[in-house]
């Protein structure tokens, strides 16, 4: 689900919720003890809280939508065998604003048919023209709800095609969560979901 569209329904709940309190509230409100005044004053709380949260994720999403530089949920390893090679998978994304920190988040993601129960290990390889900038082997912890993320940085020095590995080398990774931000970049989009 977008998260427009999320906070578009949240807000209405909210928006549904108020109209249903000061509807039902001046019809029956005052045999429950409760005043129009009281009534009118939770009312606009409710629709104060209602603006509130939607422009808090409209901020919140409208700069992570647009700094987006490259984004892919990418296949992770499930269905390998035991002893086979680790799949290595590979994207290109072309850099902007060189001389500027970018931001390389990687996070393995888990579903209903490979649950996070145990850490799990990717190889993690960012290169320009055969220039390694990152070569990690990092390990994420389980969490309550799947593994942990990891955000790393690196500034590129030119324009052009940059080349990033990710290798599941745990068995059970169902799909690997890429993105790249880049803070000076105000035309980014993300992928369908986010």
């Amino acid at each position: 689900m977008e998260s427009y569209t999320f906070t578009a329904i949240v807000f209405l709940i909210f928006l549904i919720a108020a109209w249903a309190i000061w509807h039902y509230g001046h019809k029956y409100g005052s045999q429950a003890g409760w005043t129009r005044k009281g009534i009118n004053r939770l009312t606009a709380g409710i629709v104060l809280l209602a603006i509130l949260f939607a422009t808090y994720t409209f901020i919140v999403d409208y700069n992570m939508r647009v700094t987006t530089l490259y984004e892919e949920v990418l296949e992770g390893s499930i269905g390998l065998q035991e002893g086979a090679p680790a799949p290595v998978r590979t994207i290109t994304f072309q850099v902007e604003h060189p001389g500027i920190e970018h931001g390389l988040l990687i996070s393995p993601v888990s579903d209903w048919r490979s649950p996070a129960r145990y850490a799990v290990r990717l190889f993690i390889r960012l290169a320009v023209n055969n220039t390694i900038i990152i070569n990690i082997t990092e390990i994420f912890q389980v969490r309550k709800t799947g593994w942990d993320s990891q955000t790393y940085r690196f500034t590129p020095d030119a324009i052009g095609p940059y080349e990033l590995s990710i290798t599941p080398a745990t068995i059970g990774i169902s799909k690997v969560h890429v993105r790249i931000t880049d803070p000076q970049k105000r035309d980014g989009k993300r992928p369908k979901g986010y």
